[in-house]
Formats: C-alpha cells, structure tokens, sequence
C-alpha cells in the first residue's frame, strides 16, 4: 500500500497500524509498504467501482495483515495475521417483490451476526465506540466476542470517504479472523418446547439521548429473573412529545414458566422490579 493511506484514514500518530513494513523492490511508489489494514484497498475499489456508475456495493476479502509491535530489527520482527474486511455503499439489490433496502449500521452488525452464529461464541458485545478516528463517532461498535476485543464497524467518517473520492455514507467492518478461530465454538445446546404460554409486555421508557439502549437491555436481564425470556426493542423516537435531549426506547418483554400457565400478578412483579431498576440504574421514566 501506499504510506499516505495512514493519513487518509485519519489514523492517530501513534496507532501501530502507522509502523508498516517498507519493501525493499516494491512494483510502484504507491505499493511501498506492506498493508496493516484491509481497508486501503478496499476503498480504492470502492472508488473504482463508483466512477464506472456501480452505486451499490457489498463485499468482502479475507487477507494478511502486517504489524509491528516494536522496531523492524533483528529481535522485534513483524507478525501477520488474517483480517476480515466488509465493505456496504448504497442498497441492497431490488428484486420484483420488494426495493432495494438502505445499507445502515444494522444491516452490517446483521451480517455479523450470521457469521458469529457459525461459531457460536459463549457471549457476543457490540459496544459504543467514539474515539477511533476513522469511523464516525456515535455510528461505530467495538465487537467483542468471549470478552476478547476482534474487531471494528460502523459508519465511516465522511472525511475518510472522502479522502478516497467516496461521496456519501460507508459502511466497514474489520475482524481478526485468527482471534475469531481460536475462540472456538461452544457446545451447541438443545431444550424441549414449552408445554406452558409464553406472554409477553411492552415497556416504553425517557432516557437522556446519549444513553445506550445496551445499557436498558442489560439491566432488563439482570432483574428479569427466570421467567423473563427474551428482550427486543421494536421503537426508538425522538420527537414531539418527547423533551428535548430525550428519547423513547419501547422493548417488547417476554416471560414465560416451564411448570405452570403465568398469572398476571407474577409477571407485574416482574415487569416494576424491571421498571424501578431502569429509574434507578438508567433515569429512566415511563413513558406516558
């Protein structure tokens, strides 16, 4: 890769990505360097591609990565490893039943997940991230997997997209593939199905804007003891009726007992432990 690719993705002076690998009898002045990520090149075909008129794009590459930990010498030599790249730029392709649908940063924590979902990881973390630099703040997650940091998406900084001649929004992702196999994958587990109804709760809370709905969920599952199965949030608004600064996070609770048919009283017991928990750990307050 070419050197000026550190600055092109706003890398920070002393990311270690920045110590890249000079070879000696490179092809052009512009393959000077052994790459420390895959997103160079995956840009560049980004850009390619937009200049021929191909406005949607989704892809992947699977590829060694080079770094450095100390100084290229005789005693710090350079690791590689096997590193992830995705790349999304406009829409899904239309078919006759339905448009194309707006690639986000949902639609490639999705794609994640179907791969996460062939290794079925003990525990998966997608955690806010504000400081790397190349992605925009606010659309970006940390992954981790078992407690173990393996990579990074998000939305691109617009200022990236447009240091490689990208107008518009991109969506990246970068993953350690050998930390992702050295995981390995937990023993798949299997219940018999419910002889007993499942029923289920809404619960629609005010937060300040800048909470984390992650930060709601998890207090949900802490208080929801053994009845509470399952947390989806179906609604996030921001808006009239709802005070500035705020927003409306709805969440659709299931319970469920595998001896008995649920009375209401048990789970009302439930849902206000759930509900005085949210005011206390997350000021949240019902939504009227």
């Amino acid at each position: 890769i070419n050197k000026n690719n550190d600055d092109k993705l706003r890398m920070p002076a002393d990311d270690v990505r920045r110590k890249s690998i000079p070879i000696m009898n490179p092809l052009s002045e512009d393959q000077g360097h052994m790459r420390t990520s895959m997103l160079p090149g995956m840009l560049g075909v980004v850009a390619n591609n937009i200049n021929r008129r191909n406005e949607n794009l989704a892809f992947f590459e699977i590829g060694k990565v080079f770094l450095l930990d100390g100084e290229l010498n005789s005693t710090d030599l350079a690791h590689e490893k096997y590193n992830l790249g995705i790349v999304l730029k406009g829409k899904t392709q239309s078919n006759w039943l339905e448009g194309g649908v707006e690639y986000d940063f949902y639609y490639l924590k999705a794609v994640l997940e179907e791969l996460l979902d062939v290794f079925r990881p003990e525990s998966r973390e997608y955690v806010p991230c504000v400081d790397n630099p190349t992605y925009h703040p606010g659309r970006t997650a940390v992954l981790k997997v078992n407690g173990q940091e393996i990579g990074v998406l998000g939305e691109l900084h617009p200022e990236v997209a447009e240091n490689y001649g990208i107008k518009g929004r991109v969506y990246a992702a970068e993953i350690d593939v050998d930390a992702l196999f050295a995981i390995g994958a937990a023993k798949p587990s299997v219940s018999r199905l419910p002889k007993f109804p499942a029923t289920s709760r809404d619960l629609a809370v005010v937060v300040k804007k800048d909470t984390p709905a992650q930060a709601l969920i998890d207090v949900i599952n802490t208080n929801g003891g053994g009845l509470l199965k399952d947390v989806q949030i179906f609604d996030v608004y921001e808006g009239e009726q709802i005070a500035s600064g705020m927003k409306s996070l709805a969440f659709k609770l299931t319970f469920q007992a595998e001896d008995r048919t649920l009375v209401d009283a048990e789970v009302n017991t439930v849902y206000d432990k759930i509900l005085a928990e949210l005011e206390a750990k997350c000021a949240a307050k019902l939504r009227a």
